[in-house]
């Protein structure tokens, strides 16, 4: 590097400079994971608006509004176990590549030395993902959190529009409204958490397994 700088300077420079390269090809991972789970969000959408034409279109009733939010629960708890799984296997698959990026951080490429590295398969890794609290709560428990707030938006709006007389055309747009904001934003967030969560899990274990060394 340029005059004037210790070796100790710049070999945290170069540490940074890799992290921040690293950084930029996980966000490609999760924009990745991202467009998927939004097409299954587009998906869900689809079949909310088949759903709730086939029961709007009638006459309304207790009974009809109580099987339509009763169809939606079940359709949406499929729904948030596929979320919970793509999450963890690209969360899993992230960690186990950024374990073997932080050895090569660490070791210089493999010039240094005595720097050991830390073995964990995407699978495993995903799994850890699974049962590690984060924030509080773990991955299915704040899946569960965020359907269920959008859950309960949706039975206020379904609700509401029948009971104001609304056409069904009226009731499904705000149905889908309500879902879309929710849901998306959520998917967004846990999982842009959940692939830096792991990043750092794994730099974390690689640095720990080299406490004598740096």
């Amino acid at each position: 590097m340029g005059q004037g700088f210790t070796p100790q300077e710049e070999l945290e420079f170069y540490f940074l400079v890799r992290n921040v390269r690293w950084r930029y090809r996980l966000d490609a991972v999760e924009d990745e994971v991202i467009t998927r789970i939004s097409g299954l969000l587009r998906e869900m959408r689809t079949e909310l608006y088949g759903r709730i034409s086939k029961y709007a279109a009638g006459t309304f009733s207790r009974k009809r509004l109580e099987t339509l939010l009763a169809e939606i629960e079940v359709y949406q708890t499929a729904v948030q176990q596929q979320a919970v799984a793509m999450i963890a296997e690209t969360a899993g698959a992230a960690g186990a590549a950024s374990l073997a990026e932080q050895f090569d951080i660490l070791s210089l490429s493999g010039k240094a030395a005595g720097i050991q590295g830390v073995t964990l398969g995407a699978s495993d890794f995903g799994a850890l993902m699974l049962t590690s609290p984060l924030g509080g709560h773990k991955l299915q428990d704040w899946v569960d959190r965020a359907f269920g707030e959008g859950q309960s938006r949706l039975a206020d709006a379904i609700q509401t529009g029948m009971f104001q007389g609304e056409g069904y055309r009226k009731i499904i747009n705000r149905v889908l409204a309500e879902s879309e904001s929710i849901s998306q934003r959520e998917a967004i967030t846990l999982t842009r958490t959940y692939v830096q969560s792991a990043s750092a899990m794994a730099q974390e274990a690689t640095y720990r397994a080299n406490a004598d060394v740096v």
